[in-house]
């Protein structure tokens, strides 16, 4: 994989400068590296050099006209290896304490020009979220790459909001959100071709809020030449089949980990689905014949989860609720088949009903989501996103709205 990445050299007089500008990095899919310790080498300046060109990182050097040991040192390495020129940017850290976004935009567009580059050239992208998780700080080389993924030769784009620790429930509120989900749309704007152009798979994994797999989709509508490919976490369950019916957990088979929408026909949404696939649910009401429904509350998810929804989704300002139902997703077709049907009924409620907004709510996981945005595009534009603070169906979420715009 060839990652998007920058190994950040500076004295420990900018420490506070790099740091910033790594953090805003992250934000743009670029990885950086700020010491010999997050590329697991020695103290050795040469050796971190080799390495940051061995993994292809833009080599940036931060020089002070009031650090000459430090310099001195710098340029001596530099200088043993003149053939990595064309790797490394010196940058004037005097000049560029006042103005670090100046900088990290300067550094982004240089990587991020290469990144493109490459897209062209292999028409395929990796794009990993690394937001939730389990512990560890999001800084160095991504993880729990599928293993599909782990051995092709691929630019990637690795978005972090941060490089502090992981965490089960990050969520991004309000203005850091809007700027955050900004950043990725512009970014992902300045590495992919233009619609009309090469065709391209991008493939998406990690682990964040659902909101960005969502958006991430339908911000790659069926309209553009992209096709996506969702990785989930590997995992086991305990599943079977009883004679066609509900599935029991009482047999080992690890679900699909990979879903794309590769089979669908481009410039139009999925077709053949049931416009009538509500579930039924003894604390919503059956939308009329005829009636008007400018919003409502689209609830993709497991029965369990519904009654702790619909608490939330019955207090005032909120549309009306319907139920879509979903049980673990195991085979492609299962996928077709649920994004179809979500698909079919908004078709339906916008043409009979006059629907014109949806508020979704989902248990849906992280691989399908961005399958079922693509396909939003032209049905409803209106989508807000409503996260859920927690992963337990027996605890009461603090829930968030997430707009696209």
């Amino acid at each position: 994989m060839k990652f998007a990445s920058t190994f950040l050299i500076h004295s420990p007089a900018d420490d506070q400068l790099t740091e910033t500008i790594a953090v805003a990095l992250g934000r743009r899919g670029i990885v950086s590296w700020l010491d010999n310790y997050e590329l697991d080498i020695s103290d050795s300046l040469t050796g971190a050099l080799k390495e940051a060109i061995k993994r292809q990182a833009l080599i940036v050097v931060f020089v002070a006209q009031n650090n000459e040991v430090w310099n001195a040192g710098i340029i001596e390495a530099l200088a043993a290896h003149q053939d990595w020129s064309s790797s490394v940017m010196v940058i004037n850290s005097d000049e560029s304490r006042e103005h670090p976004s100046e900088l990290t935009e300067k550094i982004a567009r240089r990587i991020l020009l290469t990144i493109s580059q490459q897209v062209v050239e292999t028409h395929q992208l990796l794009v990993c979220f690394d937001e939730r998780g389990t512990g560890g700080l999001r800084t160095g080389s991504p993880i729990n790459v599928p293993r599909e993924l782990g051995d092709i030769d691929t630019p990637m784009l690795v978005f972090r909001h941060d490089r502090g620790e992981r965490d089960i429930l990050t969520t991004l509120r309000e203005e850091e959100w809007r700027e955050y989900w900004k950043t990725v749309k512009t970014t992902l704007g300045r590495v992919l071709p233009q619609r009309d152009a090469i065709p391209v798979e991008l493939h998406l994994f990690g682990s964040a809020q659902l909101a960005l797999p969502l958006f991430l989709g339908k911000y790659l509508s069926r309209e553009s030449n992209i096709n996506l490919h969702g990785y989930n976490i590997p995992r086991e369950e305990r599943i079977s089949e009883d004679g066609g019916g509900p599935r029991l957990r009482n047999q080992k088979l690890r679900p699909t980990e990979h879903f794309t929408n590769a089979r669908y026909s481009h410039l139009c949404a999925p077709t053949g689905g049931n416009q009538h696939c509500e579930t039924a649910h003894p604390e919503i009401d059956p939308i009329g014949e005829g009636e008007e429904i400018e919003t409502v509350a689209l609830l993709l998810m497991r029965k369990e989860y519904a009654t702790q929804a619909l608490r939330f989704v019955n207090t005032p300002g909120h549309g009306r609720p319907v139920l879509v139902e979903h049980d673990m997703f195991v085979y492609q077709g299962e996928v077709d088949e649920y994004v179809s049907n979500v698909i079919a009924l908004l078709q339906r409620l916008t043409a009979n009903h006059s629907l014109r907004r949806i508020e979704i709510f989902t248990s849906l996981p992280f691989h399908v989501l961005p399958l079922l945005g693509a396909s939003l595009h032209n049905v409803v534009n209106d989508v807000i996103f409503i996260e859920s603070g927690s992963v337990e169906a027996s605890i009461d979420p603090d829930y968030v709205a997430l707009s696209y715009r």
